[in-house]
């Protein structure tokens, strides 16, 4: 199934720009006709998709472009081990997101109707917020 550039973009909900962005950057090649426009085939889509994937996960561009390299026919060692590296880094780093995320939401679920906050609920709310204030002022000094 060929697609153009437009229908490309329709279809990923995606500007023309970006995807042109994307070919200058050479996160992926899409066959180009005799014209020079280009023809996204199937497998454009699913390397689409992953780009879009990381990128929700706020992957770097140069960082996909590694694991779309260490994904490629034949990658060398070199890049085997920087994106082992890296997606080591990056699931920590989403570790570390989740446990804010959980204590985050730990404190808005612990948080009565604002109308109802008395005074010991309010006490508790900001020893709260003092405990996951320390927990990331330690995450920063790291």
């Amino acid at each position: 199934m060929k697609k153009t550039i437009k229908e490309t973009a329709k279809r990923l909900n995606l500007r023309e720009s970006t995807l042109r962005y994307y070919d200058k950057m050479h996160l992926l090649s899409p066959r180009r006709e005799a014209n020079g426009y280009r023809i996204y085939e199937e497998i454009d889509l699913l390397t689409l998709k992953y780009i879009l994937v990381m990128k929700y996960g706020e992957f770097q561009i140069e960082e996909i472009q590694l694991v779309l390299s260490a994904m490629s026919n034949i990658p060398t060692a070199e890049c085997i081990h920087k994106t082992e590296k890296l997606l080591a880094l990056k699931k920590a780093t989403f570790k570390e997101k989740i446990h804010y995320y959980q204590h985050m939401l730990h404190l808005i679920e612990e948080i009565p109707e604002m109308n109802a906050i008395d005074a010991e609920t309010e006490s508790k709310i900001d020893d709260y917020v003092e405990k996951i204030y320390a927990s990331i002022s330690l995450e920063g000094e790291e």
